[in-house]
């Protein structure tokens, strides 16, 4: 077992001892940095965990439509959450603590309901996060 995988799973370790979530698959690539993924499913989500040049962000993606990853922060905010927890890096423990507390969303309106205004909604969100970042940069300049 991976080192990102142990700790991935040990982040995680309640809701899948507890058989709501799995691993699915994880790869690690030494010629890439030691960047790591881990894919996590329940029966109507899926929850990506990355490990990319050290830094660790997550991402999630619906049974429906499998290959459309989203940020999960962002996925949170989509499903109407009030108070969603800000998009940016986090370790793998505080991913799993946004799953956790937001699993009866992420597994019901997201996962079995994902609809066309939820997807409306995300691609909104991400053009917004473009932009503010867009921004960011050229006030740096």
């Amino acid at each position: 077992m991976s080192d990102f995988l142990q700790i991935v799973s040990e982040a995680f370790s309640g809701l899948l001892t507890q058989g709501l979530l799995s691993v699915e698959s994880s790869g690690y690539d030494a010629r890439a940095f030691g960047n790591s993924v881990v894919v996590l499913g329940s029966q109507n989500f899926r929850v990506r965990v990355i490990q990319d040049r050290g830094e660790v962000f997550a991402e999630t993606a619906s049974r429906l439509h499998p290959e459309s990853w989203f940020p999960l922060q962002r996925v949170i905010r989509a499903l109407g959450v009030i108070a969603p927890p800000p998009e940016g890096l986090l370790t793998p423990r505080q991913a799993a603590a946004i799953v956790e507390q937001h699993f009866t969303e992420l597994d019901g309106d997201f996962g079995r309901r994902f609809t066309d205004r939820t997807r409306t909604t995300l691609v909104e969100l991400e053009r917004f996060a473009m932009k503010r970042l867009i921004d960011r940069a050229k006030a740096t300049e």
